[in-house]
């Protein structure tokens, strides 16, 4: 297991059972990754992930990873709020009062659920097969929100977690995307011969 799953289980409790107070999204600054206010879509791509506030608690922020240590080069990881921000590229877009997001305000955080596959991928410290995460899969009273590393464009066939990030609220295209990665596994193949 890498540390960003160890990170996550140890972060649950922290944030389960407390109310949304918004949802941000961490675009790229001039890159068209601006979610519109008459967007109707059900998720939306972007470079740098989403980040979820939730009151007297320190904003919860999900993005991708890349550590050699890990493995399969990306995942899915939280990381801190305060370093997140200093990334020079991003801007956070607060989309607490658009649909389909504003439902999710003042709704309660009641479980958080981890998605992973396996992977050989070398790595630093892990050997055979091991767990990468792919996604995250927040559970509110109103619906789900899965957030994940996700190829844009292409994220339901592309399967292999990306270095860009996802975040996706239609309950059929998160069931057919957790399908699509059901006993998925992602072999390393050496390109010596």
């Amino acid at each position: 297991m890498n540390r960003s799953i160890i990170k996550i289980e140890n972060q649950r409790k922290e944030f389960v059972g407390h109310d949304c107070t918004s949802i941000s999204f961490a675009i790229m600054k001039n890159c068209g990754e601006k979610y519109h206010r008459n967007a109707s879509s059900s998720y939306h791509e972007t470079t740098w992930g989403t980040v979820f506030g939730f009151k007297n608690l320190k904003p919860l922020v999900f993005t991708w990873g890349e550590n050699s240590s890990y493995g399969d080069p990306f995942y899915t990881e939280i990381t801190d709020y305060d370093s997140f921000v200093q990334i020079k590229t991003l801007q956070l877009q607060d989309v607490s009062e658009f649909q389909p997001w504003s439902q999710f305000i003042g709704s309660q955080l009641n479980s958080i659920d981890l998605l992973t596959y396996k992977t050989n991928y070398p790595s630093n410290i892990n050997t055979g097969w091991y767990q990468v995460l792919w996604a995250i899969e927040l559970q509110f009273a109103v619906g789900d929100i899965l957030v994940g590393a996700l190829h844009h464009g292409d994220f339901e066939s592309y399967k292999s977690a990306a270095d860009e990030m996802v975040t996706i609220c239609d309950p059929e295209l998160i069931k057919r995307v957790k399908l699509s990665r059901r006993n998925q596994t992602v072999e390393w193949m050496s390109s010596r011969k």
